[in-house]
């Protein structure tokens, strides 16, 4: 029995463990060494979802604004700070997430932040009539050599946005009802002051939960160091061991 209890504590650290890391592209660009605007798309993984079809998250960080706050072409939407605050960011950071996942809706959009209070802002972009925007087109030009482009449905606004700055620093984007397959949220941003670093983005439908790496503003004081999967099974057969050597004893 004592057998059989340590392989299932195993067993569900695997896969605790499979779920709970990102799985950052390989192929992203340095931060540190890319020229602005820098241009990229990142996966989001669901370790124990076998299918091959997954959100994609299309992004891009400039130094300057792409759009003018004050553009009679666009609307903004803030769910923190607003045009003034926008306008005077150093480093801008533009996302678009697709669903191409064959069976499930996407309902949020989460962005993890390292250092909320170095945030100006946060919210997305529609045009003038409300109505969603590719960062594909004009004037973002997304583009990246071999990009995935899949989703052409529909561009969705969110139906509502959080900005938490203190304990689960993050930021999110709400979509009630959620987005169909083959449908792209409208374009989503944030601003600061601070450089571009990778950090986890999720999107969720139910209990599952796709993560995966998307630039995002920075703490230089910051460091979080995620555990890989073999780390915590490493950890949970130490603990196992110490548990049984002191029933031994």
């Amino acid at each position: 029995m004592k057998q059989i209890s340590i392989l299932t504590i195993l067993l569900s650290l695997f896969l605790i463990a499979g779920n709970a890391i990102a799985l950052p592209d390989a192929q992203l660009p340095n931060l540190a060494t890319a020229t602005y605007p820098i241009h990229g798309e990142s996966d989001a993984w669901f370790t124990l979802d076998p299918s091959p079809s997954i959100p994609r998250i299309d992004w891009i960080v400039s130094q300057t604004a792409i759009i003018d706050a004050t553009d009679a072409s666009y609307n903004f939407v803030y769910s923190t700070g607003n045009s003034t605050d926008y306008n005077g960011s150093l480093f801008f950071f533009y996302y678009q997430l697709e669903n191409v996942h064959p069976t499930r809706d996407l309902g949020r959009f989460t962005i993890d932040l390292q250092d909320s209070l170095v945030v100006l802002t946060a919210g997305y972009i529609t045009d003038i009539g409300g109505n969603g925007i590719s960062i594909d087109n004009a004037p973002f030009n997304h583009l990246v050599a071999g990009e995935t482009v899949e989703a052409n449905g529909a561009f969705v606004v969110p139906s509502s946005q959080q900005f938490t700055p203190v304990g689960d620093r993050s930021v999110a984007w709400n979509f009630d009802p959620k987005m169909d397959q083959n449908e792209s949220t409208t374009v989503l941003f944030l601003t600061c002051m601070a450089p571009p670093a990778y950090t986890e983005a999720s999107t969720i439908n139910g209990g599952q939960v796709w993560a995966g790496k998307v630039p995002a503003p920075t703490d230089p004081d910051f460091d979080d160091v995620i555990p890989e999967p073999m780390s915590m099974i490493l950890l949970g057969s130490a603990v196992c061991g110490l548990v049984l050597r002191k029933r031994n004893k």
